[in-house]
């Protein structure tokens, strides 16, 4: 699944619910919706990221500002997730957060960041969400 599809997927799902269903995440203005097959992030009104509980990751779709990034380790931590991969590139080059003891972080080069772009970052998002 690329991340124009995972975006999409998101948006699509989330706009079938009133946000009477939405929580609060802890005491910042994000709030999120818990779902059978996957959790949505909402920062300011735009649906920031997905967790999905097979692979215990969240996948953070852009970098739309400080607090929003405040917002992805927030909801990364109360989801109990091991990864934060984030489908974007920031000044750091990473591309996954390992959370936890047993997880590694992951830093892309220039050259296998094109790639990744490239491919929308499908090699990092499963397919299966259902």
């Amino acid at each position: 699944m690329t991340r124009k599809e995972l975006m999409k997927l998101a948006n699509e799902t989330a706009g079938n619910y009133f946000s009477g269903e939405w929580k609060r995440l802890r005491k910042c203005s994000a709030e999120y919706l818990e779902l059978d097959n996957c959790t949505i992030l909402r920062s300011y009104w735009t649906i920031a990221a997905i967790y999905s509980p097979k692979t215990n990751t969240v996948y953070a779709f852009n970098n739309y500002s400080a607090t929003t990034s405040q917002h992805f380790r927030k909801f990364a931590d109360e989801m109990g997730a091991s990864r934060l991969t984030k489908l974007f590139r920031d000044s750091t080059g990473i591309i996954e957060h390992g959370l936890t003891k047993y997880v590694n972080t992951y830093k892309l080069n220039s050259a296998e960041w094109k790639k990744v772009f490239e491919q929308d970052f499908d090699c990092y998002i499963p397919n299966n969400w259902t």
